[in-house]
């Protein structure tokens, strides 16, 4: 499957000019190429870790890596080929990675009887199973000190039109905590934002509508790092979302989910 990974020759002299790669400290940050990925990218590079940007698209990633302070690292590779996480481990098995972002990941809308069951098994592959093997991989590595994994809002409750897209981010926030608890020494933190203004909806053929209670990507990324710093288990950015996050699940079930839906209605979906 194809995979590149792309070395700039001003890392390359840089690297030339300390031989020991192991030195360094690097976070591997997949889903990087826009959005709260970049964002966080930007974020890790300004605490002073080397970054290695993963993604599907060359010249964003390209773009992004033009941004990036310290030292960086590109690889393209689509997360939905059958040997996609073989091939990510591969490319960074000689890199000392102090910090493993599970940031990739996409939604599906609609409702469930009408969507696409392809494109579904993919996301479950995307935003369950790759989050799972990496994490698998790193957490047995004494280099590694910190796991984001960027999961939702959603995963505070079900969501109606995005039903497995919000059972894939109640996976990965029960899943982090979970692991959390069981590594005390290490900081591993489930980011839940809400609304953020990314690419996310216009990847489904939705025109982005702004509302108050939205953050940028850049402020998503300032929170979530702050936190994960801190050995913060749950990081969920914004007044409002920390309200809905906490209010939703003691509503009534079915009067919640009404509400779900009809905000997910009125986005489009």
């Amino acid at each position: 499957y194809h995979l590149e990974i792309l070395v700039y020759s001003h890392m390359e002299e840089q690297m030339n000019q300390n031989n020991n790669i192991n030195d360094e400290k690097w976070a591997l940050i997949t889903g990087s190429s826009s959005g709260i990925g970049e964002a966080l990218s930007y974020e890790l590079s300004e605490h002073g870790f080397n970054i290695i940007l993963h993604g599907r698209n060359k010249d964003e990633l390209e773009r992004v890596k033009n941004n990036i302070k310290t030292q960086s690292k590109i690889i393209v590779l689509d997360l939905t080929k059958v040997d996609a996480p073989k091939e990510l481990l591969k490319s960074v098995e000689n890199l000392n990675i102090k910090v493993l972002v599970n940031n990739a990941g996409f939604g599906v809308s609609g409702d469930f009887k009408n969507t696409s069951l392809e494109h579904e098994l993919d996301l479950i592959k995307v935003n369950i199973d790759i989050p799972v093997t990496l994490t698998k991989e790193f957490i047995k590595k004494k280099s590694l000190k910190y796991i984001l994994n960027t999961s939702s809002l959603y995963s505070y409750f079900p969501v109606p039109k995005q039903s497995i897209y919000g059972a894939s981010k109640a996976f990965l926030h029960s899943f982090t905590l979970a692991i959390a608890n069981e590594n005390p020494e290490l900081s591993i933190s489930s980011l839940c934002p809400g609304l953020t203004y990314s690419k996310f909806r216009t990847r489904h053929g939705k025109d982005e509508k702004y509302y108050p209670v939205g953050l940028t990507s850049e402020q998503v990324a300032k929170v979530a790092v702050k936190g994960l710093l801190k050995k913060k288990k749950e990081i969920v950015p914004g007044l409002f979302n920390k309200i809905m996050a906490f209010t939703i699940p003691k509503l009534p079930a079915n009067f919640g989910l009404s509400i779900i839906r009809k905000m997910n209605s009125s986005r489009g979906y």
